[in-house]
């Protein structure tokens, strides 16, 4: 489980890094949420880390 969640946090901070948009942010996240639907904490743990790295992603642009 804690592998998935590293795998997901540094994508998502990856991207955020090289400044990709917040269209781009959403489709890996919608790609990450088919791929571990079944899960529920890793499914929690991604709509968490949307909401923070989406938001910050707004904030900073």
């Amino acid at each position: 489980m804690k592998k998935e969640m590293n795998i997901i946090h540094c994508t998502l901070q990856r991207c955020f890094d090289v400044g990709t948009d917040d269209t781009f942010l959403s489709q890996i996240i919608s790609m990450f949420r088919r791929k571990w639907r079944g899960q529920t904490l890793v499914l929690s743990f991604i709509d968490d880390m949307e909401v923070r790295f989406i938001s910050s992603f707004r904030t900073y642009r």
